[in-house]
Order: C-alpha cells, then structure tokens, then sequence
C-alpha cells in the first residue's frame, strides 16, 4: 500500500482559483528581468561573433607566409574568440539590461514622504 492512498480530502468543496490581480510592479520586475536576460543574450551572440572574427584576423597575421597549413590554427582562433565574446558580450549585454532592472526596482519603492 502506498503512503498517498491514505490521504482522503479534507472538504468536498471546489478546488479554488487564483482571482487576484497581480501587482503591477511585479508584472514590471518580471518584464524587466526578461529584457535583462534577452539584452545578456543577445550580447553574448553579437560578442561571440566579433571577437571571432578579431581572434581569427590576429591568427592569420601571425600565421601568415610560415609555411605551416593555418586551417586548424584558424578554427582554433576562431574557438577562442567566439568562448571570449561570449564572456565579454554577456558582459556588456547584462550592463546594457541592467538598466531596466535598475528602473523596475526604483518603480516599486515607496514614494518619499
């Protein structure tokens, strides 16, 4: 016999629904922390991208006329800079979006007296 087979409901009246608006503010806070990670997002994608392509121009510079085939040399910059611009876009994305987070959260304190 199981340990839920026990449990018999405790009144015979219908389960109740949440009927309460929700607080602005919070709904404020929710749309704010998602423009938070959307603008991190973004950031990281746009950082991984150029600094790539930065990472792979360096790499062909110091690999060029030596002799040596630069296509693993190149994907290898190019792994590089796409792990650094993910760190540095997300960066610079989650200061861009903090912001909004910033503006949500003086929205939701108390007015001075």
């Amino acid at each position: 016999m199981t340990a839920t087979a026990d449990l018999e409901p405790v009144s015979d009246a219908p389960p109740a629904t949440l009927t309460a608006v929700p607080d602005p503010h919070e709904v404020e806070e929710v749309n704010a922390e998602r423009t938070f990670v959307r603008a991190a997002l973004i950031g990281a994608l746009i950082g991984a991208i150029v600094c790539a392509g930065l990472w792979i121009g360096i790499v062909a510079i110091a690999t060029a006329n030596n002799g040596v085939r630069t296509w693993p040399l190149l994907l290898m910059g190019a792994g590089c800079g796409a792990f650094a611009g993910l760190f540095l876009g997300g960066w610079a994305g989650s200061m861009v979006g903090s912001k909004a987070l910033e503006e949500a959260h003086h929205a939701s304190l108390p007015a001075p007296k």
